[in-house]
């Protein structure tokens, strides 16, 4: 029986990958930098899929989570912005040994199967993640839901009007944008999509 590991930065969709996973009989374990020790050795595993997602998406839902009923009371500002985008360097290719940045990303199609490792996108999730698990695997799911959402959470109603009403700068928007990470795994036209959901008007 082949076994996967869903590894990833927390709040891209790991729970929706392996409920997915878990739907076809594929033995998942779920990996962070958090819990990387208890996972070796890590060539144990015959894929590894990797979700990603737009990071000021992430990093707010990684806020929700951490501060929950309270998010509202402290300075979003205060934390590291920068994580989602350095994280393939300084968590990912350290332990795989493998420079994502070095193979392709299909990013029209939003996943990209590289040996062992799938690569997709949370955004496309709906449309893909079926299609990507029977590419890897050769089974497909025969259905699966979004797991674990900040929405379904006792403070998803605070979440959605934050996320309705927060706008951000010029400075902030290209600095989140403009990198190796959003270039590699998203479209021009995705990355315009997102501009315009986080820009100041």
């Amino acid at each position: 029986m082949p076994k996967a590991l869903v590894f990833s930065m927390q709040k891209v969709g790991s729970s929706t990958v392996m409920a997915a996973l878990k739907d076809i009989g594929i033995d998942c374990d779920r990996g962070y930098f958090e819990n990387v020790l208890s996972l070796h050795p890590l060539g144990q595993y015959d894929h590894v899929i990797v979700p990603v997602r737009d990071p000021i998406a992430r990093n707010i839902s990684w806020f929700f989570e951490v501060f929950g009923e309270n998010a509202l009371g402290e300075d979003f500002s205060s934390e590291d912005h920068t994580y989602p985008l350095r994280w393939f360097e300084d968590v990912f290719e350290p332990l795989f040994k493998f420079d994502v940045y070095k193979n392709s990303f299909d990013q029209e199609k939003g996943w990209q199967i590289s040996g062992k490792y799938l690569f997709i996108q949370i955004e496309k999730m709906t449309s893909s993640l079926p299609d990507a698990i029977e590419a890897l695997t050769g089974i497909r799911p025969r259905s699966f839901f979004r797991a674990n959402t900040v929405t379904t959470r006792k403070y998803g109603e605070r979440y959605k009007k934050f996320i309705e009403e927060t706008k951000f700068d010029g400075d902030f928007i290209a600095m989140m944008y403009e990198n190796d990470y959003v270039r590699h795994f998203y479209s021009k036209k995705d990355i315009s999509e997102m501009r315009k959901r986080w820009i100041k008007k």
